[in-house]
């Protein structure tokens, strides 16, 4: 190959490293951010059906 041509290959291989180094210090943040996320999840849909259990005896209750 050429000098350009590896020149350029070499700067791919960088950014790919770099790119891998920055997924690594990512992940954890990810991990963590997603498992918050389904914890919230999980109470909003307690929540929802809280509200929705309560809902049938609201109307008996009005009717």
């Amino acid at each position: 190959m050429g000098k350009t041509t590896d020149d350029r290959l070499e700067k791919i291989e960088s950014a790919v490293a770099e790119m891998k180094e920055l997924l690594k210090m990512m992940y954890p943040l990810l991990v963590a951010s997603n498992a918050r996320g389904e914890e919230q999840s999980k109470r909003i849909d307690d929540l929802n059906r809280m509200v929705a259990s309560l809902i049938p005896s609201k109307i008996a209750a009005v009717g």
